[in-house]
C-alpha cells in the first residue's frame, strides 16, 4: 500500500517530467532522411565505404552539421566519425556524400539492416549555449 505522501509526489512529478520532456523535444533539431551506400572497398581487416545522405530539415531554424558518426558494433562505446560541413535551411533538404573507414566486421553488421542510426553533431544559430548538440537520427536505407 502506497503512502499518501508518495502518491502526491508521483502526481506532482509526472506532469513536471512530461512538460520538461516536451520542452526538450521541441528544442531538438527536426531532421530525417535516407542514405545509400554508393561504393565500398574491402581493405582486408577494414572496409572503406561511401554513403550519400539525403536529409530534410522540417524545423523552423537552420541547422549546420559538423560531424557525422557511426557506432561500432564490436565496441559499442566507440564511433567512426568524419567531418562534414552542411547547412540545412528551415524546411529544406540537402545531400552530402561522405567516406567512412571501419573494421570489416562492423561494416558487415552495419550494412545488413534496412535502416541505421547516424550520430550528427549539429549547431543551430539560435542555440543558447553555442555548443554542438549530438543527435541520434534514424535514416532509412535506399537502394542504388
Amino acid at each position: 500500500m502506497q503512502s499518501p505522501l508518495r502518491t502526491l509526489a508521483v502526481m506532482l512529478l509526472v506532469p513536471l517530467l512530461l512538460v520538461a520532456g516536451a520542452v526538450g523535444a521541441s528544442a531538438a533539431p527536426q531532421l530525417s532522411g535516407s542514405y545509400k551506400i554508393t561504393e565500398n572497398a574491402d581493405l582486408g581487416a577494414q572496409v572503406r565505404f561511401a554513403v550519400e545522405l539525403k536529409l530534410l530539415n522540417t524545423g523552423d531554424v537552420a541547422v549546420t552539421i559538423t560531424t557525422v558518426s557511426l557506432r561500432s558494433f564490436s565496441s559499442p562505446h566507440q564511433v567512426v566519425s568524419v567531418p562534414a560541413t552542411l547547412t540545412l535551411q528551415p524546411h529544406s533538404n540537402a545531400s552530402v556524400s561522405l567516406q567512412f573507414l571501419m573494421p570489416k566486421q562492423d561494416f558487415d553488421s552495419w550494412s545488413m539492416g534496412p535502416h541505421q542510426q547516424f550520430l550528427f553533431s549539429l549547431q543551430s544559430p539560435g542555440s543558447a549555449s553555442g555548443k554542438p548538440v549530438v543527435a541520434n537520427i534514424l535514416l532509412l536505407r535506399t537502394k542504388g
